[in-house]
């Protein structure tokens, strides 16, 4: 997951094409434009990343709970507990955020949602 996460926010660049949508149309802005729109694309791909941070975190709380287990320290175990706890609440926004910012207006139209089923995805996300 944490390699996907990685790939996907950091190395991806030249597979996906950037994506600007306004809340007010239901086509994509054309990059030559003067318009103003939100950067879906960019928006994305910063929420993959915030994801990637999370996933290290998680493989940091799992390293350091087999490691407290494996010395019986009690109160580390305290502070792995409330680090899962953290880490999990972390998870729940960004499942929260990728999904609210997927489903909105912008995310709709740059995804090709109010496309016919027979158009052109080419320029989406």
């Amino acid at each position: 997951m944490v390699l996907a996460f990685g790939y996907f926010a950091f190395l991806d660049y030249d597979n996906h094409a950037e994506c600007r949508a306004s809340e007010y149309s239901d086509l994509p802005i054309p990059a030559d434009s003067a318009m103003v729109g939100t950067n879906v694309a960019m928006r994305f791909r910063r929420i993959i990343r915030f994801g990637f941070f999370v996933s290290l975190m998680e493989i940091g709380r799992a390293t350091a709970s087999v490691i407290v287990f494996r010395t019986q320290n009690v109160n580390a175990m305290f502070y792995t507990q409330a680090l899962h706890g953290c880490t999990g609440f972390l998870n729940l926004f960004f499942l929260f955020v990728a999904t609210t910012s997927r489903f909105e207006h912008t995310g709709r139209v740059c995804s090709g949602h109010f496309l016919p089923s027979n158009a052109d995805h080419t320029g989406y996300l």
